[in-house]
């Protein structure tokens, strides 16, 4: 009777904890796999020098929504499940369902070629029209450059996805269309453009109409922190690397790339966005989900990598995306057969997202992480090298401006006087004048020769430390030609000179 009466007591106790903590709203406890992923990305963050980090994780009816570290260093808001990001090219999904959506409406046919809809846009493959199809953009086998993202136009104008095609039109094609895989950026931006002309939409309000809300993603939308931040306070600031930690940076909107890198969604959007790629959800758009999943086998995307409508389909069917803009990066990861997967969404321009992200799938796996910073990160070590080199010209800056004014002081006083130009003097003058174009014409084709990018581009893609170094390359040659010009003009006076 004793033991009936404390198992009774026990029952009642338990029911009242558990009435408090879901009337305290508090989280039920997670899982042991889960609970591994939350300690290993908490770690992982930690160490990556990432201001702050949204993760979804799903593994199979359990989810977990977490945010690490800081939405804003200035205003120190911390980053929720509902903090908002830019997720980069993990949109191009969003944008191949969306045209799988159009070919079941319409009947699109994506083996049509593009100039049928866009007839000013075609490609050249040695010097001959090459016709590029609808799902040579989606696969990737257009052979349009990937180097075209660092041309992108910048602007907010409604012709703007009109614009981003015409400046690819008429390119050099790497390889006849079709052949072989070659990732740009671009590709999903010409397809959309074929979507607004045959659906007579533009793509942000088809998307958002035909999409995100019949998926009830309804955080989520279409644009750029630039644009959206002062209407949405939920929107993370972001960051890119500027001598050795993270600056905050306002990209320009790049509306003509909105379909190839530009769906702002947070943790609890994207969960849902996992568990309909995995089909723990059932909604009327998961057949044409499915559809964007079937990869294009013909065409190897990597090794054991192939590519579907915006995803990348291993050998072994995990399925995944990258996302890479100016200040935020992303990555979506999962296993439809082991029903788990990962989002990471991080508000800093750093390879580091990515590779979080596969650890945590590895966790989530039974298996072991690599280490994060394992993997080559450009931007980080972009950023290095700049620094480093703006430390040295730095210092090469001031020992000249020191020479240049102790030089002008002993002009000044006398210690040095005009003199006329002896012939190997005026020689070495003139080199110097030669030198100084030449130096200027490197310095400008500096991003040319190693990415096929602008300065202007650089601006926005590249580590702020990199436009700095540059600067300081001709603030040098500048003391420089001081220096030279003052040390050969007024040599130093011989004593008994007359005054």
């Amino acid at each position: 009777m004793v033991m009936k009466k404390s198992l009774t007591l026990s029952l009642v106790l338990g029911l009242c904890l558990t009435l408090t903590s879901a009337w305290a709203g508090q989280a039920p406890a997670l899982s042991p796999e889960l609970a591994k992923v939350d300690a290993y990305v908490q770690q992982a963050w930690s160490e990556s020098g990432i201001p702050g980090l949204a993760l979804a994780a799903v593994d199979n009816d359990q989810v977990l929504l977490k945010g690490y570290g800081l939405a804003n260093l200035e205003t120190k808001q911390p980053v929720t499940p509902n903090t908002l990001f830019e997720i980069g090219s993990c949109t191009k999904a969003f944008t191949g369902l969306a045209l799988v959506q159009l070919r079941s409406d319409t009947g699109l046919d994506f083996q049509t070629p593009a100039a049928k809809f866009l007839p000013l846009f075609y490609g050249l493959y040695q010097g001959r029209q090459a016709p590029i199809s609808l799902a040579d953009l989606l696969h990737h086998t257009s052979g349009i450059p990937d180097s075209t993202i660092m041309t992108l136009p910048s602007g907010d104008q409604d012709y703007a996805l009109k614009k981003t095609t015409l400046g690819v039109s008429g390119l050099n094609l790497a390889f006849t269309p079709g052949s072989q895989f070659s990732y740009a950026t671009v590709n999903y931006d010409v397809a959309a453009q074929i979507l607004q002309v045959v659906s007579g939409m533009s793509y942000e309000d088809y998307l958002t109409e035909r999409v995100l809300r019949p998926l009830e993603l309804n955080q989520s939308l279409v644009g750029c922190q630039t644009l959206v931040a002062s209407s949405h306070p939920e929107m993370a600031s972001g960051y890119k690397a500027g001598f050795m930690r993270p600056q905050a940076y306002l990209p320009p909107p790049f509306r003509g790339n909105y379909p190839a890198g530009y769906v702002i969604s947070n943790a609890r959007d994207m969960a849902l966005w996992l568990r309909l790629q995995m089909g723990l959800v059932d909604n009327p758009l998961s057949p044409l989900i499915r559809q964007t999943q079937a990869p294009n086998r013909q065409v190897q995307a990597g090794p054991g990598d192939y590519y579907a409508l915006g995803w990348y389909v291993t050998d072994k069917g995990a399925i995944h995306h990258d996302g890479v803009n100016p200040t935020f990066t992303a990555f979506v990861g999962f296993d439809p057969a082991l029903r788990k997967g990962v989002v990471v969404l991080t508000n800093y321009n750093s390879s580091l997202a990515g590779n979080i992200g596969w650890g945590a799938l590895a966790v989530m796996m039974g298996q072991d992480p690599r280490p994060v910073h394992d993997t080559f990160d450009y931007p980080l070590m972009m950023d290095k090298q700049a620094t480093i080199a703006c430390l040295v010209l730095g210092a090469i800056g001031l020992a000249l401006a020191l020479i240049c004014l102790v030089l002008l002081w002993r002009v000044l006083s006398g210690a040095r006087s005009f003199a006329p130009l002896a012939a190997w003097r005026f020689l070495l003058l003139g080199l110097l004048m030669v030198l100084t174009p030449i130096v200027v014409y490197l310095v400008m084709k500096l991003p040319e020769q190693l990415l096929g990018a602008t300065w202007e581009a650089m601006a926005v893609w590249g580590p702020i430390s990199l436009e700095a170094a540059a600067k300081l390359v001709l603030v040098v040659w500048c003391l420089f030609l001081i220096a030279a010009n003052l040390a050969l003009i007024f040599p130093r006076r011989r004593p008994g000179a007359l005054a």
